[in-house]
């Protein structure tokens, strides 16, 4: 044995130890009488510890708590212990064991252990509420939500909708991971999404999922990350936005299929003039030779355009007349940026046959589609929506014009070539 157990200094060293340690600690002796209580227990008795040295362990307790707590003296004098038991009756959550005390082979009392387990409780009761609502906010979700092992992928809970919605039992979802439910061409990209770092809540999609029967399904996710009974996990809400999508692409193609059909028309009774883009690519790119853009303000800009349509024509070697022409249809074009848009950019630019191309951008609301054509075609019209009057008189001085609008802006080509096209009835 260990010669400093069997010193005084040992017995200082234990006894300021039970004196101050976190822990409850009393000695009872055979006639159930306090012999030793240190200062928590006293603490916890609600009595300084001199007043309990010589009393009876029913007067510290009361009638009431020693009525359930003199069994387990008993048990203990007669050599049974009994470990970590509830102490009811205080405003704290309590645990108590109760040991017999022996020397050599004679029981001389009992050791009485008390843990203040409050905090710890709390924090239990806190989790179990938060789990209820957990509970409550996930199954009587209408909507599918599951939670899925970050590591494996596996299922780890689902609720109703999930199973309504994919066509699974619980036992069958449970069985799966997230690859069972996409096509197998989206498993790469799914797999890259759930490596990616998340904080907090954030949404995704739209993705494709598969339900039991083979059917895909189109949906949007919003997810978090979370601990789940012990495993890093994700919580997913799956919100099935097929029918949305497919409205969507009708509602798009729709619209494509009117500007195709504008467009045709528009470029028929402009006798090929006026060009309506889908896209940016579209647009003929600007000559080798160009000059540097300039900005169209309701204040300045306008004049300085001019200045560069007239000197590009010239440049290419235009007649007075065309060069008047152009100048004439890039101030229509940068005045139509500037009041009803608020501006834009103006740069004009020449390639090796001679040709010359004003090109004005704004950052606007675009034309209305609906108004195009009046704003093409009848001097004068003009609405605060549309490209205005200027449309008009942009397509009776330039060869060509080539349109791009959109809610971003919108992007207006003029060409001029260096002879004036024939007549489309020649």
């Amino acid at each position: 044995m260990n010669s400093f157990l069997q010193t005084p200094q040992a017995l200082a060293f234990l006894d300021s130890l039970l004196a101050h340690g976190p822990v409850g600690y009393g000695f009872v002796n055979t006639g159930l009488c306090f012999e030793a209580v240190n200062n928590r227990l006293a603490e916890i008795n609600g009595l300084p510890a001199a007043a309990h040295l010589g009393r009876s362990v029913q007067e510290i307790l009361g009638p009431a708590l020693w009525e359930t707590r003199q069994e387990y003296f008993e048990q203990a004098l007669a050599g049974q212990e009994s470990a970590d038991l509830p102490l009811p009756g205080r405003d704290r959550s309590l645990r108590v064991s109760y040991y017999p005390v022996r020397m050599d082979t004679k029981i001389i009392g009992v050791a009485v252990i008390v843990r203040d387990v409050t905090a710890r409780a709390r924090a239990e009761e806190a989790l179990a509420v938060r789990e209820q609502e957990y509970r409550l906010v996930f199954e009587a979700n209408p909507q599918p939500m599951w939670v899925y092992d970050l590591a494996t992928l596996r299922f780890l809970d689902v609720n109703d909708a999930a199973l309504a919605g994919y066509g699974y039992s619980r036992e069958e979802f449970l069985d799966k991971t997230l690859a069972d439910i996409r096509p197998s061409e989206e498993v790469a990209r799914m797999t890259a999404s759930v490596k990616k770092p998340r904080s907090g809540a954030w949404s995704d999609g739209p993705w494709q999922h598969l339900r039991r029967d083979g059917t895909t399904l189109r949906v949007e996710i919003t997810a978090t990350d979370l601990n789940f009974r012990g495993r890093s996990a994700r919580l997913v809400l799956a919100r099935d936005v097929t029918e949305r999508l497919a409205l969507e692409e009708d509602r798009q193609e729709t619209a494509r299929r009117e500007q195709r059909f504008l467009r045709d028309v528009l470029a028929s009774v402009t006798e090929g003039k006026l060009w309506l883009c889908a896209a940016e690519s579209e647009i003929p790119p600007p000559g080798a030779a160009h000059t540097e853009p300039v900005d169209l303000t309701p204040d300045a800009g306008l004049y300085a355009l001019r200045r560069l349509a007239e000197g590009a024509a010239k440049t290419a070697g235009h007649s007075a007349l065309r060069q008047h022409d152009l100048m004439t249809a890039a101030s229509e074009a940068g005045m139509n940026a500037i009041v009803h848009a608020g501006g834009g950019t103006g740069e004009a630019s020449v390639d090796e046959r001679g040709k010359v191309q004003v090109r004005v951008v704004d950052h606007g609301t675009g034309i209305t589609m609906e108004n195009l054509p009046r704003a093409a075609l009848a001097r004068g019209f003009s609405t605060t929506a549309t490209f205005g009057h200027g449309l008009k008189m942009i397509l009776e001085t330039a060869d060509r014009v080539f349109l791009l609008t959109g809610p971003t802006g919108t992007t207006l080509v003029v060409e001029q070539d260096l002879a004036a096209p024939a007549a489309a009835w020649l």
